[in-house]
């Protein structure tokens, strides 16, 4: 769980080894969304961006770095990740995800890195945690999935390469993290 306590992570996200580094030439335009100026039912035309669902994914998930398995929890767990793709640098955090092409936010995506469904359970007055079972086990599940499609240079990294993250769901839910499955101690009690 060291990436919980940096301050940011920088990621290479175009090198395919160590060796890569964070840097690429860049051109300004290859990295700017299209524009097109439409007139709707005879009103002024207005501009309206052209941008794929997928483009966060693009520049950040489907990038060399982000096919490693240690790396999802690397990127998960740090508070703020600067991510240096092959054609822009990208910006994310718990609460936002930026870019050079969409420098107040990227529209549509939904982040891996969105914890809130551990968080706002939390009662700051009786410290006392209300767990939404639905998000959170969704919010597990994609990661997982995410995760699945990573390679991992060890096989045998597979569940300690993820404990990282087991840890807070551990933390925030109670329940037993066991090689891959959860065991629920809350339903136990019930």
């Amino acid at each position: 769980m060291v990436y919980t306590h940096s301050s940011c992570n920088l990621a290479a996200s175009a090198s395919m080894d160590p060796h890569g580094g964070l840097f690429r030439l860049r051109r300004p335009n290859d990295i700017q969304p299209g524009v097109v100026n439409l007139e709707i039912s005879g009103s002024k035309a207005k501009k309206f961006w052209i941008f794929d669902e997928h483009y966060f994914d693009r520049h950040v998930s489907n990038q060399p770095l982000h096919k490693r398995g240690w790396v999802v929890q690397e990127r998960l767990l740090a508070p703020r990740v600067l991510y240096f793709s092959e054609y822009q640098i990208l910006w994310e955090c718990f609460a936002e995800q930026k870019c050079e092409g969409f420098p107040h936010s990227i529209p549509l995506h939904r982040s891996l890195k969105n914890f809130k469904a551990l968080f706002k359970g939390l009662d700051k007055e009786t410290a006392e945690t209300q767990i939404d079972w639905i998000s959170t086990f969704t919010l597990w599940h994609n990661i997982i999935e995410h995760y699945s499609g990573c390679a991992l240079t060890k096989p045998g990294d597979k569940l300690v390469a993820i404990s990282g993250l087991a840890k807070v769901f551990k933390h925030f839910t109670g329940d037993e993290y066991v090689a891959g499955l959860w065991r629920s101690l809350t339903f136990e009690k019930i």
